[in-house]
């Protein structure tokens, strides 16, 4: 009895010191969907055509509008939850409406490498034309926005930016703890 004692208690000390050491000991990951918020910048302008500048597709859930050059009418904006945690973030390209260069601003500490260590050049540029779903756009820590414009020179009326219009279609975030190596 004595011996059986005594391995449980050590099998016991060993677990409490197997967890305590765990990198993610009683850490668990989070995941955030953000949802847009888009504001038209012109409209019934020279620059900017008509009084619409973004359409909606109510029963697909998304919205797109017409790539407009280098002069901005229409904003797309997402507020990530702020946090010193490592997140990764993934963009939901609509399987239709869904044909231009989407060029993300991001703001905050943001590693844009992304699949397979290619890294995005200034204005991470996603082709949505040959893709449709969740598109990693990178990593980032302290991430304040993310947002992208119809200005992103592709020729007036060119293509569609398109984008989800709802919480679990719009940007996906998903924040880890840091994992610390065992000493």
């Amino acid at each position: 009895m004595r011996a059986r004692t005594a391995a449980v208690a050590a099998v016991l000390s060993l677990t409490g010191s197997f967890v305590a050491a765990s990198p993610a000991a009683g850490a668990a990951t989070a995941v955030y969907y953000l949802k847009p918020q888009v504001t038209t910048l012109d409209a019934a302008t020279d620059k900017c055509p008509g009084d619409a500048q973004w359409f909606v597709d109510k029963e697909a859930r998304i919205a797109w509008t017409w790539t407009n050059g280098r002069h901005a009418c229409v904003e797309v904006s997402y507020t990530p939850r702020y946090t010193s945690m490592s997140c990764d973030f993934s963009f939901y390209i609509p399987p239709k409406s869904a044909t231009a260069v989407v060029r993300f601003a991001i703001h905050g500490d943001f590693d844009p490498r992304i699949h397979g260590g290619v890294v995005r050049g200034p204005g991470l540029p996603v082709d949505e034309k040959p893709r449709h779903g969740w598109w990693h756009i990178g990593r980032g820590t302290n991430v304040r926005s993310i947002l992208f414009t119809d200005a992103n020179g592709q020729p007036y009326r060119a293509e569609r930016i398109g984008w989800g219009m709802d919480a679990t279609n719009g940007i996906k975030q998903v924040c880890a703890p840091e994992r610390r190596r065992p000493l």
